[in-house]
C-alpha cells in the first residue's frame, strides 16, 4: 500500500501507532513509535488518543523533535518484527477454521 500512495502521490493517516500500547517497551517511549509513523514515507500524519495530558504532551514530542535516531530506529523494527510474528501465530490458532 505504501509503494502505491507514493506513485499515486497522495497520503495515508495512520492510528495506532503504539499497537494499543504492545510495542512499548523500555528502551523506547511512545513518541518514538509516533516519529517512526511519521518518517514513514507516504505517511502525512497519524492520529493519536491520549488518555492524560502527560500522554498528549509524550505525543507531542515526536512533532516538536522529529528526528528518529537509528538505534531505536532498530528497536522499534525488532519489536514489530516480533509482534508480527506473535500474531501471526495468534491468527493461525486461535482464527483457525475448525
Amino acid at each position: 500500500m505504501f509503494p502505491t500512495t507514493r506513485e499515486h502521490d497522495t497520503s495515508i493517516l495512520t492510528f495506532n501507532s503504539t499497537c494499543y500500547g504492545r510495542l512499548l517497551d523500555p528502551s523506547f517511549r511512545p513518541s518514538d513509535c509516533f516519529r517512526y509513523t511519521l518518517c514513514t514515507p507516504g505517511v502525512s500524519a497519524c492520529f493519536t488518543a491520549p488518555s492524560t495530558m502527560t500522554q498528549l504532551e509524550e505525543n507531542l514530542d515526536a512533532l516538536r523533535n522529529p528526528e528518529l535516531a537509528d538505534d531505536v530506529r532498530e528497536k522499534l523494527l525488532k519489536r514489530g518484527e516480533w509482534m508480527y510474528r506473535e500474531d501471526t501465530v495468534f491468527r493461525k490458532t486461535v482464527r483457525a477454521e475448525v
